[in-house]
């Protein structure tokens, strides 16, 4: 599988970024930093964590990857930063969690072995409406240090290309679907003209089942 993606960061989700690969992208913030007035105790607002996901959303759509910080979501939630923290441990974790849960219905779909069509359909349609947030899942996979799996896929995506593997009965099939789809939507190609291209990938490939 091509492992690379892209090492810049969508231009209007990062701003302000940082200019060095070697520098993390990533301002660490902890709960016990100085809060602003207007989120001081409020450590007993319960929140979900959808809520949380969906206020990270606003702010980084608003602000940008920098000015979308862990205090910036809890004030925007009114809640302490500490109520934040209770469900992911810092701002990375964060940008992965909202980034990757659109693609959720992808895999969730793709796991059941429904309608190959509908599938490639619904990857497009998430990865077209918001390709900043589709980049920034990819680069924040790609710069992930901890990874120890030998894969720079996001997580989501790794359990879409496993459902096709098990769909097709090959992996090979599965992955040369996955860069078909990935490496086209990079390069602009249509949804359209994408789809057509994988119809006849599988239509001549011995492997590809389905």
């Amino acid at each position: 599988m091509n492992k690379s993606t892209s090492s810049n960061m969508p231009e209007q989700i990062m701003k302000n970024s940082l200019s060095s690969e070697n520098q993390s992208p990533v301002v660490s913030e902890t709960s016990n930093s100085k809060e602003p007035e207007n989120v001081r105790d409020r450590s007993n607002v319960h929140l979900t964590r959808w809520q949380i996901l969906d206020a990270t959303a606003i702010c980084l759509h608003d602000y940008g990857y920098e000015g979308t910080t862990v205090r910036r979501i809890a004030s925007k939630l009114g809640c302490a930063v500490g109520s934040v923290y209770r469900y992911f441990k810092d701002k990375r974790e964060l940008l992965i969690a909202v980034t990757q849960r659109r693609f959720e219905p992808v895999a969730n779909h793709v796991e059941r072995g429904i309608d190959l069509d509908k599938a490639f359909e619904m990857y497009l349609r998430f990865a077209t409406d918001e390709p900043e947030m589709y980049q920034l899942m990819y680069w924040l996979s790609s710069t992930d240090r901890t990874n120890n799996k030998g894969t720079l896929l996001p997580e989501v995506i790794q359990r879409i290309v496993n459902g096709w593997a098990n769909q097709f009965g090959s992996r090979k099939s599965a992955e040369q679907v996955w860069v078909l789809l990935h490496g086209h939507l990079m390069l602009g190609v249509s949804c359209e003209d994408i789809i057509h291209q994988i119809d006849g990938m599988l239509a001549t490939s011995p492997q590809a089942v389905g």
